[in-house]
């Protein structure tokens, strides 16, 4: 029998046992009843309503309807002095449906100290790793029957070797040590105390802009394959290819990830095309710009015309104007279009949040605020914890670029430190998870800076949202 302060408890330890310390000696150490539970879930939570945080808090007991869980995450047991690329684990356990995990057989030694590991990556996505690990778990104490003891620990946040994709950080965790009636310790890392990654991806579908099909490589190859260079030709104007294709590109991506329609580059851009052609007021209706090039064709003025010569200006390409996107993704999502020439007439709110079998199935929100600036960090949290992509236009190129972020990395902040984004200019085998943060340099040689942004947010459950995160699939040996 052992006592701890406040109670009795009937707990029963086999024979001691030599184990290893942090000075490398062995000392003879009872063996505990511990049951080991926890769950791996992301940081950034499933949003309440639009003033959520969206983020877990330490302090407070977090309502499990909220949490995010990462499945398929292999959890692992190890003594705190071990080498987890060298040694084996003293127990391990995947994460279910729910992230939860139970390390039930595991040998727990009193005053020994212990680490949990857990790796979350997906190398078909080009999701780099990041690993959680709880270290200085150590039992000194052990709870009376119904009662509890704290336990204090260490929860670190760490990217692979010589990556950056997470910044390497550590926090202070405490946790309960509950002696239950059937003699056993339960130590819980649920809820306010779980495995929190800082990684949170959207499975996003890549299309790529540039070619038809799924890059093997090289231009070279894809034309040994016969996968020609994308190109879109609408109402037989002529081909457009590559560089100006980003922005309907990025909405097929959107539309497809929410299984609406269309979703192909040519279908979107046929949209977007003949949405122009819709006006109908003389005043307003775009002109063709004449030209020498069939891709002329493409060109309309904004309605603007000399008061003196009478003649039309402010030629623009109708893929490249980019507040043009707000109009083209409300006719996608066969939302209300009062004036297709105000863009921003139609804009939904800031926040404004449908909700699954609501009144309000879509909304499209436009605004020219720079997403990577911390003060943005929450509503990114929020747009993404609900399952939101938003189509960003960039400064990647001297022109403009528009990609779509598809997910983030967050410090123990709550900040936002990456961004994860498919890049549809890049070809299909390496354009997806693509991490940016303000310090990456585009081909106009800036640093990336966003330019303005659009979420596309449809009404999900969060059971809907949760088939949408990225598993887990790359544990280590």
């Amino acid at each position: 029998m052992a006592s701890s302060g406040g109670g009795t408890s009937s707990f029963a330890y086999p024979v001691s046992r030599s184990v290893p310390t942090a000075s490398g000696y062995n000392v003879l150490a009872r063996v505990s009843n511990v049951i080991i539970t926890g769950q791996a879930v992301t940081r950034v939570t499933f949003a309440a309503g639009a003033t959520d945080a969206a983020l877990l808090d330490r302090t407070k007991e977090a309502d499990p309807d909220f949490l995010i869980p990462l499945r398929d995450v292999k959890v692992r047991l190890y003594f705190s002095i071990d080498d987890p690329l060298k040694s084996a684990p003293v127990a391990e356990a995947k994460t279910d449906d729910e992230g939860r995990f139970d390390l039930a057989g595991a040998p727990v030694y009193m005053g020994v100290s212990y680490k949990l590991v857990a790796v979350y990556a997906n190398k078909t996505e080009k999701l780099e790793s990041e690993t959680v690990t709880i270290d200085k778990i150590k039992v000194t104490d052990l709870p009376p029957i119904g009662g509890t003891v704290p336990m204090n620990c260490e929860h670190k946040n760490q990217p692979a070797p010589q990556k950056t994709n997470v910044a390497d950080e550590t926090e202070k965790l405490t946790i309960d040590l509950f002696g239950d009636a059937s003699g056993f310790v339960r130590m819980d890392f649920m809820g306010k105390a779980a495995l929190a990654f800082n990684t949170l991806l959207l499975n996003v579908p890549h299309i790529s802009q540039v070619y038809e099909g799924p890059s093997t490589g090289t231009a070279a190859a894809n034309a040994m394959t016969k996968r020609e260079t994308k190109s879109v030709n609408i109402d037989g104007h002529g081909a457009v290819t590559g560089g100006i294709l980003c922005f309907p590109t990025c909405m097929a991506m959107a539309l497809k990830y929410y299984g609406l329609f269309p979703n192909t580059t040519q279908n979107v851009a046929t949209r977007i095309y003949r949405l122009w052609e819709m006006v109908t007021d003389a005043k307003k209706r775009p002109v063709h710009q004449k030209g020498t090039t069939k891709t002329d064709n493409y060109q309309f003025n904004f309605g603007i015309v000399d008061k003196n010569t009478g003649q039309a200006s402010g030629w623009s390409n109708i893929w490249e104007w980019w507040v043009w996107q707000l109009r083209c993704a409300r006719e996608a999502l066969n939302l209300t279009l009062s004036d297709p020439w105000a863009h921003k007439k139609d804009n939904d709110a800031l926040d404004a949040w449908p909700e699954s079998g609501g009144p309000v199935e879509a909304a499209v929100h436009w605004d020219s605020v720079d997403l990577l600036q911390k003060s943005e960090s929450a509503y990114v949290r929020r747009q993404l914890g609900r399952g939101w992509p938003i189509i960003l236009g960039t400064n990647l190129t001297t022109a403009g670029h528009i990609i779509i972020l598809r997910g983030v990395v967050v410090n123990q902040k709550g900040e936002v430190h990456k961004i994860i984004v498919n890049n549809p200019y890049d070809k299909s085998s390496t354009g997806i998870a693509l991490y940016y943060d303000g310090k990456t340099v585009g081909q106009s040689g800036a640093a990336l800076k966003i330019l303005h942004n659009m979420a596309v947010r449809k009404g999900m459950t969060r059971d809907e949202v949760l088939e949408k995160v990225v598993r887990n699939n790359s544990n280590p040996a």
